[in-house]
């Protein structure tokens, strides 16, 4: 892990000379990372973390969703 890191941070000549296998490694982090979604604006990216647990929770809840929603007045489909 530490030479990732060394890897990423002092170019593409450390890559190659000293961690043969390492730009390979950066390179699936980047891929990693860009399937990342890309939201405008830091709201929209805070909307998009709270739908994502809220549909993990209706998933592996479906009840206690239902009970949380009637004490609020909310309407989940």
């Amino acid at each position: 892990m530490r030479s990732q890191g060394l890897a990423k941070r002092d170019g593409e000549r450390l890559n190659s000379e000293l961690f043969p296998g390492a730009l390979e490694e950066a390179d699936e982090a980047d891929r990693r990372v860009a399937r990342k979604r890309a939201y405008p604006t830091e709201d929209e990216r805070r909307l998009g973390l709270c739908l994502s647990y809220v549909k993990r929770f209706k998933a592996s809840n479906p009840g206690r969703l239902q009970e949380i929603a009637a004490d609020f007045d909310l309407l989940f489909a």
